[in-house]
């Protein structure tokens, strides 16, 4: 399968469950509700990275950043919407349409998940009974104590 939106691999043909773009950095998929995929960047790297560099991010796509507090959409090339969870994976506060080159950060939060703008509020009624299944880390991946 090709990713046109990809610019940084020629031709990027990632494995199922692989986030294109990712670079030499692979992403763990997990599959929710309502046929949304959520890749799962729990290692600095792949926080660091982000969805910096993607032209767009498609339909159902959205990306789990743990533990993550604070957002930066410098490399942005569209706007995000940022659904913010607390440590049981209950949503905290939703900023939407956060354009490139901004700053944004929760206090609450231990993890966001970044999906295009305009995807938040599917995400909302998707994650309404909670996204704990996303926020806790399987043992020894990506797990780190905020204090």
């Amino acid at each position: 399968m090709r990713f046109p939106f990809c610019r940084h691999c020629d031709p990027c043909s990632p494995s199922p469950g692989e986030l294109p773009c990712a670079g030499p950095t692979r992403l763990d998929a997990v599959h929710a509700a309502a046929g949304l995929t959520v890749f799962v960047a729990s290692t600095r790297r792949a926080r660091r990275r982000g969805l910096a560099g993607l032209d767009a991010l498609p339909h159902g796509h959205a990306l789990l950043l743990r533990p993550c507090r604070s957002v930066h959409t410098v490399g942005m090339r569209f706007a995000l919407d940022l659904l913010w969870l607390d440590a049981a994976g209950a949503i905290v506060r939703v900023d939407r349409s956060v354009a490139p080159r901004r700053l944004r950060s929760c206090r609450r939060a231990r993890a966001v998940i970044e999906c295009a703008a305009g995807e938040g509020e599917r995400l909302v009624e998707t994650m309404s009974g909670g996204a704990s299944g996303l926020v806790s880390a399987p043992a020894g991946v990506g797990t780190r104590r905020w204090n």
